[in-house]
């Protein structure tokens, strides 16, 4: 589907207050709001710091705050002294700096890690019996997991990284507990919520299931799992952090493309045929 564009989004918000479909575009803006958080706390000479740091590029704007946006939320402002303490240098390099300047409760959910134990587990150390799976640098990917899978991608693209967060936790089925995407630059880590993390603003069941290779009967039956599903999702939607737990996600391993699947086991139970389950890759942030 193709993606809407950012003025399609503003008319959204206005008519519909945030309903959408489709595939989105990677707009940036973001509400007025600073969040105060446990990474970024600094005594009263910030003033100073900030007046003798680095210049914004013109690049680095395209984070700026932009009240007029409800799709955006500004979620820490980091002032210079307080990104050299936390990763040492004046703007982040790479994955691995951003994954520090997280807010705690990003990393995992729950568990609250600081960034002074996220540095420790960077070493190859293991806290409460959760350590680092995969750092890649190259391609902006880290992994990690407790009963569930932890991941993070982070991109710079016109002198913005983006970054997607994606947390599951799996039993008898898997279900997703965080699914983020934020950027940052000038020191603003802003969360956007424009569209899911493979850029969706609606999913419906045949993006899941081939329907061409259905029954009439089968059919009804995909469609009343899916129904009963959503409706599910709906009723737990606050408990839930305000995530569909059960739209799943691959964060890109190849730094290009992320997958967004449905646990296939309901509908084959069903006797759909498993042939007719499909997953949704696509190029993540174009």
């Amino acid at each position: 589907m193709k993606r809407l564009t950012f003025t399609l989004l503003l008319v959204l918000a206005i008519t519909v207050a945030g309903c959408g479909g489709g595939k989105a575009g990677k707009e940036p803006g973001a509400t007025d709001k600073t969040v105060d958080t446990t990474l970024s706390t600094e005594s009263a000479s910030d003033e100073d710091d900030r007046k003798s740091g680095p210049e914004a590029t013109d690049d680095a704007r395209l984070a700026e705050v932009d009240e007029d946006d409800p799709f955006s939320e500004l979620i820490v402002q980091y002032t210079p002294a307080q990104l050299k303490k936390i990763i040492g240098k004046a703007e982040p390099k790479d994955v691995i700096d951003l994954f520090l300047l997280l807010p705690d409760t990003d990393f995992l959910l729950y568990f609250n890690f600081t960034a002074e134990q996220r540095k420790e587990m960077l070493k190859g150390e293991t806290i409460q019996y959760v350590e680092l799976s995969d750092i890649d640098v190259k391609n902006g990917y880290i992994s990690s997991g407790y009963e569930g899978t932890w991941e993070m991608f982070a991109k710079k693209i016109d002198g913005v990284w983006w970054i997607a967060l994606y947390e599951n936790n799996c039993g008898e089925y898997c279900s997703t507990v965080q699914a983020k995407t934020y950027t940052y630059g000038e020191g603003k880590l802003v969360q956007r919520n424009h569209a899911n993390l493979a850029g969706y603003q609606d999913v419906w069941v045949e993006l899941f299931v081939d329907f061409d290779q259905l029954t009439e009967e089968q059919r009804e039956l995909a469609n009343g799992i899916w129904d009963a599903q959503q409706e599910a999702e709906r009723e737990s939607w606050e408990e839930n952090n305000g995530v569909n737990s059960g739209l799943l996600f691959r964060l890109p391993r190849d730094g290009k493309t992320i997958t967004m699947y449905v646990e296939a086991y309901p509908y084959i139970e069903a006797g759909i045929p498993e042939s007719a389950i499909r997953e949704v890759t696509t190029a993540i942030w174009e």
